[in-house]
């Protein structure tokens, strides 16, 4: 990506293909923190983006292409456990061969093949070459992850009940089982990897660590992930609503006022031996490790 050449831009329209549009204006006054899952180009003048349904929202060139565990569900089998990953558009279709399970949120694959996948050649070129060699280079065959797309409106919520979120929990725990997979993978996805997935891998944090509050779900995601997950008011109300059919209570929408998650995340009250705890210990683990680099 060259130097930003439009000088006097001051914003810009976008139409996408399930018919929502979004408009992007220029702005000078946003900051967001650092975050291991984005890619900043300081050529780049930074940009509002006001979304359809009139909400604000900050963007940035965030890369989630799934390569690091927003939640591990790991304390429920001494032998299994499951992984869950929170892409955009572009890293679920480039790496969801890699996955087990693929629970697309954001209507991203119009068609689903659940037949055998084709082999990937590992070599190719000139036939002089390749009839030599092939013998010694198999073709790899990538995962046929399963797949679930959940009906969910752009910026909106679904229409899934709290009891949905534990069913998911406990099927994929199933399926690690049924497959004999130390490590499930299990993406989770939407076009730009922020609202509808990062809402669902909020979900699963509390279905899965047991936290006793949606704060404390959402700022675990917006620190695993991107500072940018869960962005509209109905999300953070649906996650809300999610918690206390779980026992536990709301402060999802105490978030918006936060502008370092991690920061909020490390300071929360926990428990020693808690799930709140050791996610805290792993993101103090990164930052020593970041000094040390």
């Amino acid at each position: 990506m060259g130097k930003y050449r439009y000088k006097n831009l001051l914003g810009w329209q976008v139409t996408r293909t399930d018919g929502n549009t979004a408009r992007y204006v220029m702005s000078t006054i946003v900051t967001k923190p650092k975050h291991p899952n984005k890619v900043t180009y300081p050529n780049y003048p930074k940009t509002v983006h006001q979304g359809w349904n009139n909400a604000v929202s900050y963007v940035s060139s965030c890369k989630h292409d799934g390569y690091n565990w927003t939640v591990n569900d790991s304390d429920w089998s001494p032998d299994h456990n499951v992984q869950y990953f929170v892409c955009n558009a572009t890293g679920a279709r480039a790496r969801k061969g890699m996955f087990d399970v693929v629970v697309d949120c954001g209507a991203i694959f119009t068609s689903w093949n659940d037949g055998p996948p084709k082999p990937i050649p590992m070599i190719k070129g000139s036939e002089y070459f390749v009839k030599a060699l092939e013998k010694h280079a198999p073709p790899v065959v990538p995962k046929n992850p399963k797949y679930l797309e959940i009906v969910w409106p752009d910026q909106k919520i679904p229409a899934a009940t709290p009891e949905f979120w534990v069913a998911l929990r406990d099927k994929c725990r199933e399926y690690a089982v049924a497959l004999g997979e130390k490590n499930l993978k299990v993406m989770l996805a939407c076009q730009g990897g922020h609202g509808r997935s990062g809402t669902a891998a909020a979900c699963m944090s509390l279905v899965v660590y047991n936290y006793l509050c949606a704060k404390t779900a959402v700022l675990h995601v917006r620190t695993f992930h991107c500072e940018s997950a869960v962005e509209s008011v109905g999300q953070e109300e649906y996650i809300d609503r999610l918690s206390i059919a779980l026992g536990g209570t709301t402060g999802a929408k105490e978030t918006s006022k936060i502008n370092d998650s991690t920061v909020a995340f490390l300071a929360l009250p926990a428990k020693e031996g808690s799930w709140l705890a050791a996610n805290q210990a792993i993101i103090m683990a990164e930052q020593k490790e970041e000094v040390k680099m």
